[in-house]
């Protein structure tokens, strides 16, 4: 076991492991192919619970085990595929004493794989090749963070949160734009008698 002294998260760590290992895949094409990468590193297997979504065994023999909850939503299951992923990665499994760890120093690497995921699942080469987001901001109302949350098949706050780290929009702003949304339509519908279906 390797003595570490630093502060977690490691912002700049996980974004660059996560550059690499996209690199290192040949850049894929998103979605994301999540559950073929997490099994060239574990083996898979799924279980139901009402609580805990997915947690990741690595065995005396070096072999990782990933476990995930069936009773998760799409979208936050790709979330949790990507997460148990990122453990691995990032080798917290041989940097740290997992059965040893306080929860304070537990919730610090899971900040640190959440870095990760969003720039694995939402690679920025993906928003600039596919949405012409060069690093400039965009009004996104809610159809078209609704589209992006599809086509990188993550949940509505994945998304959002992706956007405002990216700086293509403030999260407050996608929260407004999606909240006001059907409201905003009926009060457009009423005003030119265009009715959106």
């Amino acid at each position: 076991m390797k003595d570490i002294f630093f502060i977690l998260p490691r912002k700049d760590f996980a974004i660059e492991r996560a550059r690499n290992f996209l690199k290192e895949k040949g850049y894929p094409q998103v979605p994301m192919p999540v559950k073929k990468h997490l099994k060239e590193y574990s083996t898979l297997y799924k279980y139901e619970d009402d609580e805990e979504e997915g947690f990741c065994v690595k065995e005396t023999t070096g072999e990782y085990k990933v476990y995930v909850n069936t009773n998760i939503m799409e979208g936050r299951n790709t979330w949790t595929y990507a997460h148990e992923l990122a453990h691995i990665v990032l080798g917290h499994h041989d940097d740290f004493p997992y059965n040893d760890l306080d929860d304070e120093t537990l919730e610090l690497l899971d900040q640190e794989v959440d870095i990760f995921v969003s720039e694995y699942l939402m690679p920025q080469y993906a928003f600039e090749n596919y949405f012409f987001l060069k690093g400039r901001s965009a009004y996104l109302d809610s159809p078209h963070i609704g589209a992006l949350k599809s086509f990188f098949n993550v949940s509505w706050e994945a998304m959002i949160f992706r956007l405002h780290n990216l700086g293509y929009q403030d999260k407050s702003i996608s929260e407004y734009y999606i909240s006001t949304y059907n409201e905003r339509k009926q009060t457009f519908s009423r005003y030119t008698g265009f009715s959106y279906t």
